[in-house]
């Protein structure tokens, strides 16, 4: 998915209410789809438990910062794969503040 701007700087990202035994997050991408004028969004839901906290410390990881890397890398490859299903593509316009989900060719600019 080619943008100017990489895929992280336009998730926006919340922690949830925990449970018991671990810290819930929540990953949100803004879209407009393609000639709509509404905002929607897409969601990736992921926790960080004591476990995983736990593994990342024997494997010597820098425990939640590297799951929070990994865990946007698999919500990019699932919008990618989404995108593909459909022949669609996320794209940037000028005059919008989120990106456009749709079909439109790439603009030069």
């Amino acid at each position: 998915m080619p943008l100017a701007i990489p895929f992280s700087k336009y998730v926006a990202e919340a922690e949830l209410p925990s449970t018991d035994d671990a810290r819930r997050f929540e990953f949100r991408l803004l879209i407009e789809p393609e000639g709509t004028g509404r905002v929607e969004h897409l969601r990736w839901l992921w926790s960080y438990s004591g476990t995983k906290a736990a593994m990342d410390d024997l494997a010597g990881r820098a425990g939640l910062a590297h799951r929070r890397r990994r865990e946007r890398d698999r919500f990019r490859r699932h919008v990618e794969k989404e995108l593909a299903k459909t022949g669609q593509r996320l794209y940037p316009r000028a005059d919008h503040s989120v990106l456009i989900r749709g079909t439109a060719k790439i603009e030069k600019q």
